[in-house]
């Protein structure tokens, strides 16, 4: 009888062992998952934080507002020419010398 709990306890601490070899693999396991997390977590956030001080370097750069400021000129300029085009009578498209007139 003693023989057979011996042999029941020695089973039963095998189980243990068992179980918490694996609960610590496990363990292990979610704290690497976490550190990865946690890791990948803060390179979003780099990067975000790069793309929006690119996206401010770029708004804020002199060369931007010439850019738009001379482009915004060109098109106010074209849409007055076309709309002028539009509404003169006398319009003749093959006249080269009333195109230059209107510019």
């Amino acid at each position: 009888m003693s023989s057979e709990g011996i042999e029941r306890l020695s089973q039963r601490k095998d189980e243990l062992e068992e179980k918490y070899k694996l609960s610590e693999k496990s363990r292990m396991l979610v704290e690497k998952t976490r550190s990865v997390v946690f890791s990948a977590d803060q390179a979003v956030s780099v990067a975000e934080q790069a793309a929006r001080d690119v996206a401010n370097n770029i708004m804020n750069t002199d060369y931007i507002a010439v850019g738009a400021t001379w482009l915004s000129g060109v098109l106010d300029k074209t849409s007055k020419l076309v709309s002028e085009i539009g509404t003169r009578k006398s319009y003749n498209p093959n006249s080269r010398k009333y195109f230059y007139e209107l510019c």
